[in-house]
């Protein structure tokens, strides 16, 4: 078999655009997730059989994470979010140039990891085929760890997410984690390879019982299904013995720039709705006041004094403080700029009884659309996750604004309702939401909590702690999502 596929490569690059392509099949919007089972196998049978150097080896495996990133970083190209530059500045004017290189040079360097892993993969080829398998999965879940640490944390396109549409598997990522997952696709496609090439070469080991190689990677791939089946039916009913809440989450299906334009649409609308249903929750999207900040400390309304401001959000507000105070069971969650000793945040928002409970000040800024050009480094250094949990009426939230649901390091393992509230409408292309919500996804199953997700357009849902979605917007227009959630 290995002398037919032989034929098939061409080249050394044939196999690196080989393996990255089928990889990048396995995210939005094709989802093919079932091919990451197979997508490393061509890198895998090269590296194992035919590479003859560091050198080439290195090559290879660069392609293979050039071509995977480089589709996967691609739709955030769509970026249009430019209000903190200057239109008048040579930046502003080259703007799109700038978001490409700076993209670039982030699949360059997880390229580069991936042509180092590729390197160490070739240098193990001749070591015990269980010692081998299980190290080089290792060392592919510390490899994308690292590519998170160089790239500011941001966990896009960790190919555990590829998981998504696989659930009994996806949700082993409450036990092993996104790098975890990894490391067990890894391992996989390493069985896969030495059950359809035989790539392991160096004389057999006496003292094992098997000495058939492709048959020791059958059985151990067999034991790693009766594993996910034991999991999967061992698995404690997550709703016994928990409280009940009614969620209702408005995703009011406006851009950035068309909120605040027409006075109290589609929020007051979508408002009344949900409290038809007689919520426990409502929760609506990031930066729902635009134009109006409020004061952490006084907690009063401010205006800006620049010309543009309209008078629409402080309206809103106070309507919003009106029906809060007639609904003194139901807690509001929303998004708001926010103000304390002259510094301006980003903010989650809990109402109840008329009243603010509680302020939630966004964790980690995004480098230029967020910080401006006072920096490449986010202002608020990441922090743990038990800093974010708050407590109202005897609920704890745990609240993520936006980009924030990317890094796994920002959510706890108290039990907790997670709170995710954002504002996809600053990238055009819809695989940006598709591939925020995944992630969201795995963020429920990572902390074994319900997670509820706002959205101004995009795609908003309320998940459960396996990662299925209970409830999900169908579109990226004005829609109300109610679902139920358990909290512990």
């Amino acid at each position: 078999m290995g002398q037919h596929f032989s034929k098939l490569k061409g080249s050394k690059s044939f196999i690196g655009v080989l393996s990255g392509g089928l990889l990048a099949l396995t995210l939005p919007p094709t989802n093919l997730s079932f091919f990451v089972f197979f997508a490393l196998i061509p890198l895998f049978w090269f590296l194992f059989k035919e590479a003859q150097s560091w050198k080439v080896a290195f090559h290879v495996g660069f392609l293979t994470g050039f071509v995977y990133l480089s589709k996967t970083v691609y739709p955030l190209l769509s970026l249009n979010a430019w209000w903190w530059l200057s239109v008048d500045s040579v930046v502003y004017e080259n703007r799109e140039i700038m978001l490409f290189w700076l993209l670039y040079l982030g699949v360059l360097a997880g390229a580069l990891l991936w042509g180092g892993f590729s390197v160490l993969v070739f240098r193990l080829r001749n070591i015990t085929l269980l010692l081998r398998t299980i190290f080089i999965a290792f060392l592919f879940a510390c490899m994308e760890y690292l590519r998170a640490k160089i790239v500011l944390g941001f966990t896009w396109g960790h190919i555990g997410y590829a998981l998504h549409n696989i659930n009994p598997i996806f949700i082993l990522g409450g036990i092993l984690g996104l790098y975890g997952l990894g490391a067990l696709i890894v391992l996989i496609n390493l069985l896969f390879t030495e059950v359809f090439f035989g790539t392991y070469a160096p004389s057999l080991n006496k003292k094992l019982f098997i000495n058939n190689l492709p048959v020791q990677a059958i059985i151990f791939l067999g034991a790693i299904l009766v594993f996910i089946i034991w999991f999967n039916f061992s698995r404690p009913n997550i709703h016994k013995g928990q409280r009940q809440l009614l969620i209702a989450v408005i995703q009011p299906g406006l851009s950035t720039e068309g909120l605040g334009k027409t006075p109290g649409f589609p929020y007051q609308v979508l408002l009344d709705k949900a409290l038809g249903n007689n919520p426990d929750i409502i929760v609506l999207p990031e930066n729902a006041l635009p134009l109006l900040n409020i004061n952490e400390v006084t907690l009063k309304p401010v205006l800006p004094s620049y010309p543009v401001a309209n008078y629409f959000s402080l309206t809103w507000y106070q309507n919003l403080l009106r029906v809060s105070e007639e609904n003194p069971h139901v807690m509001f969650i929303f998004g708001a700029d926010t103000v304390k000793n002259n510094s301006a945040y980003n903010s989650l928002v809990v109402l109840k009884q008329g009243r603010v409970q509680h302020f939630y000040n966004k964790r980690f800024l995004v480098p230029l659309s967020e910080t401006g050009l006072s920096g490449l480094v986010p202002v608020n250094p990441l922090g743990k996750g038990i800093d974010g949990v708050l407590n109202v009426s005897g609920i704890n939230l745990e609240p993520l604004i936006c980009s924030e649901v990317i890094f796994p390091n920002l959510v706890s393992a108290i039990p907790a309702l997670v709170v995710n509230i954002g504002n996809d409408s600053v990238f055009s292309s819809p695989t940006v939401s598709k591939q925020h919500l995944i992630m969201a996804q795995m963020r429920a199953v990572e902390t074994g909590n319900y997670l509820v997700r706002s959205m101004k357009t995009g795609v908003s849902a309320i998940i459960d702690p396996n990662g299925v979605l209970v409830k999900v917007s169908n579109d990226a227009g004005a829609q109300l999502l109610v679902g139920t959630v358990f909290i512990k």
